[in-house]
C-alpha cells in the first residue's frame, strides 16, 4: 500500500470525509494527481505485475528511492490554529508539522471599535492595539461576569445586578458590606465628570493610616472592591435600574484611537435592541436575517452567506463569523433523523423554534468547534452557525437568531 493510500485508509477510520483528507494532502504539498490515484482503487491483476517489477527494479532503484522519500511532503494531522486576529493558519509538511506565522499586527491604532456584551447589555470603545506604549493586540475576554480589557494589563468591568429599587448605595452595602462594621468600610457616593452626566458613583472607603508610608494599608481589612491606589469605582445608570458595575483600572490609561478612555465609553444599551443593525434578504430561499452595523455580509462562495466581524477575513478553514447555509432535504428526514446524518461528533443542545418552524440548536466538533441551529423548512434544512462559538457566549449570535424569519 502506498503512503498516501495508506494515509487515506487511517483517516477514513477516524471519521474524515474525503473533501477534509483531500484538503490536508493538497496543503501539505501533494499533487492532484497522486491524490486522486489514492482514492482509486487498483485492479486486483495489477499487483502481481507491480510485485514483479519492483523485485527487478529494487536493486537498482534503493538509493533513488530513499533520497525521493525523504524529500516528499508528509500530510500533517487535520488541525488548524487560530490567531489572535481570528484568522486560521494550518500545520506545514515543510516546516516539520510547525504551523504557519500568524498575519503580524499593526502598532499604530486603526478604526475604532466596539466591543457589544448582548448578554448583559453595554458596550464600550477598544483600541486594537494595547497600550500607548505599544504592547501589542487588545483582546477582550469573558469570564463570567468579568469582562478584562488587554489581558494582562490588569484592566476589567464586572456587572452586577441588584433591586431595581435600590440605590447604588444601597446596592453596595447589601452585596459586599453586610459582615462589615460601617465605621471600618463604607460606602462613599463620588461625582466624576465622565459618562452621561446622570450615572451614580461611588466607592468602597476605609480609614486612611496617617502612620508610615503607606495611607493604604486599611484596604486589606476591606472588601477587594475598595478604592486602593488606582483608579477603581462602582458606577449605575438610573436608566438601567436592576444592574450595576465595578471599574478596576490600575494606574495606567488604556485609550482608544481618539484618545478616549475606554471606561468612559462605557454604556448600557437594550439588550434587544436591533433597531441600526443591517439587514441581509435571500429571495432564493425566502428568509431575511440582521446583522450588526459593523459587520460585514461575505457573499463570495455560492454555498454560505458568511457574516464577518470588523477586521477579520475569511479563510478557507474559517468562512465567516457567523455562517448560513442550505442543504436540500432529498430524502424526506424530518430534523431528528436530518440531525443524526450529520458528521460526528454532535451534542444536541436544544430543541427550539425559528420563526414558528422546527429547529434544533446542536454542538459539532471537529477542526473547530461550533455552535449551529438546524431549521426545517419546506424541502430544506437551514444551518445558521456560530463557527468559532464565541457568539454564542457574548450574545451576539442569540440576537442574530432572534431576527431570522421568513419572507414571501
Amino acid at each position: 500500500m502506498s503512503k498516501i493510500s495508506k494515509y487515506i485508509k487511517q483517516n477514513k477510520k477516524k471519521g474524515f470525509s474525503d473533501e477534509q483528507i483531500k484538503k490536508a494532502l493538497l496543503d501539505a504539498k501533494w499533487k492532484q494527481e497522486d491524490i486522486n490515484k489514492g482514492f482509486k482503487p487498483k485492479p486486483k491483476w495489477l499487483i502481481p505485475v507491480i510485485i514483479i517489477v519492483g523485485i527487478i527494479v529494487l536493486g537498482l532503484v534503493v538509493w533513488s528511492a530513499y533520497e525521493l522519500f525523504k524529500s516528499e511532503p508528509t500530510p500533517c494531522i487535520l488541525i488548524a490554529k487560530i490567531c489572535p486576529d481570528g484568522t486560521l493558519v494550518s500545520a506545514n509538511p515543510e516546516l516539520n508539522c510547525e504551523f504557519d506565522p500568524c498575519p503580524e499586527i499593526e502598532d499604530e491604532f486603526e478604526d475604532q471599535k466596539t466591543y457589544k456584551n448582548a448578554k448583559y447589555g453595554f458596550e464600550f470603545k477598544i483600541p486594537l492595539n494595547a497600550l500607548n506604549n505599544n504592547q501589542g493586540h487588545c483582546d477582550v475576554e469573558e469570564i463570567e461576569n468579568k469582562i478584562t480589557v488587554c489581558g494582562d494589563q490588569g484592566q476589567y468591568v464586572e456587572i452586577f445586578e441588584k433591586d431595581s429599587e435600590q440605590t447604588l448605595k444601597e446596592a453596595i452595602e447589601e452585596q459586599f458590606l453586610k459582615d462589615y462594621s460601617s465605621d471600618k468600610c463604607w460606602v462613599e457616593e463620588i461625582i466624576r465628570e465622565v459618562n452621561p452626566n446622570n450615572y451614580e458613583y461611588a466607592t468602597i472607603e476605609y480609614p486612611v493610616s496617617t502612620d508610615g508610608d503607606f495611607p493604604w494599608e486599611n484596604w486589606s481589612s476591606c472588601p477587594s472592591y475598595s478604592r486602593s491606589n488606582g483608579i477603581s469605582y462602582f458606577m449605575a445608570d438610573p436608566q438601567h435600574p436592576d444592574k450595576f458595575t465595578f471599574f478596576s483600572i490600575g494606574q495606567y490609561a488604556l485609550q482608544t484611537n481618539d484618545k478616549s478612555l475606554w471606561q468612559e465609553t462605557f454604556k448600557f444599551i437594550e439588550i434587544n435592541d436591533t433597531s441600526n443593525w443591517e439587514t441581509y434578504k435571500n429571495e432564493e430561499y425566502g428568509f431575511e436575517v440582521n446583522y450588526p452595523r459593523d459587520w460585514r455580509a461575505d457573499e463570495t462562495s455560492k454555498e454560505y452567506i458568511a457574516f464577518v466581524f470588523p477586521g477579520r477575513e475569511p479563510a478557507p478553514q474559517f468562512p465567516g463569523d457567523i455562517v448560513i447555509s442550505v442543504s436540500d432535504n432529498h430524502q424526506s428526514l424530518n430534523i431528528e433523523n436530518y440531525i443524526k446524518s450529520l458528521p460526528p461528533i454532535i451534542t444536541n443542545l436544544e430543541t427550539m423554534s425559528v420563526d414558528n418552524m422546527p429547529a434544533r440548536k446542536i454542538m459539532q466538533s471537529g477542526m473547530v468547534e461550533s455552535i449551529t441551529t438546524v431549521v426545517a423548512v419546506d424541502e430544506i434544512f437551514i444551518h445558521i452557525t456560530d463557527w468559532q462559538k464565541q457568539h454564542q457566549e457574548n450574545g451576539i449570535y442569540n440576537q442574530i437568531l432572534s431576527t431570522f424569519k421568513f419572507i414571501q
